[in-house]
Formats: C-alpha cells, structure tokens, sequence
C-alpha cells in the first residue's frame, strides 16, 4: 500500500517547485477559508418536499373538483306516440346536450 503513495511523491510535478513556507502559506490559506465557508446544506431533501406537496396540491385540485354529471331521466316511453321528445345531459361546467327524437323517422336504404 505504501508503494503508490512513494509513487505518487516521487512523480508529483508540483513538490519540487514549492518550498516549505509556500506550502505552508498555501495550507494556512486553504484551512482558514474552510473555517470561514458557511456549512453546506442539503437542498435536496426540501425541493423533494414542496415536489412532493406540488403533487398533491395538483391531484386534489384535479380530483377534487370533479363532480357527477348530472342525467336527466327521460319521460316514459309513450308507445305509439308521435310527438317529438328530448334527451337533455348537463355537465356542471354548464355545457348541455340535448338529443331530439323522433318518432317519424326512417331510415331509406339507396337501391
């Protein structure tokens, strides 16, 4: 284990350009910005929370608007009757559906 570290010291380029105050100049600088640095928080594990509650904001607002349409129930067939009659759907957004039977209708087949 200590033949790569001799390797290491023998083939740095920068050891025998530094002398011994430089060097120590060097690490007093770099351990006295590391005191000084503010401490390195995680930001992860808060970004994952407001994704998370996102999420759930988007499906309740989604799924918690949602309300059953609303059918009207038509007449009772009258049997051979020929008044026109309405099938009426309305959603609760406003927009209705209104099918018009009637009961003359007929379908012609082409020869």
């Amino acid at each position: 284990m200590s033949n790569w570290r001799r390797m290491l010291r023998e083939h740095d380029p920068g050891a025998e350009r530094l002398d011994a105050d430089t060097a120590a100049r060097i690490r007093n600088a770099v351990m006295r910005a590391a005191r000084d640095a503010a401490p390195v928080r995680a930001v992860w594990p808060m970004r994952v929370v407001l994704a998370a509650f996102a999420c759930v904001v988007v499906v309740l607002s989604v799924f918690g608007t949602q309300r059953p349409i609303e059918v009207a129930a038509p007449h009772p067939p009258i049997v051979g009757g020929t008044e026109r009659r309405q099938i009426q759907f309305a959603t609760p957004g406003g927009t209705r559906i209104i099918w018009e039977l009637n009961p003359n209708f007929s379908l012609e087949t082409l020869p």
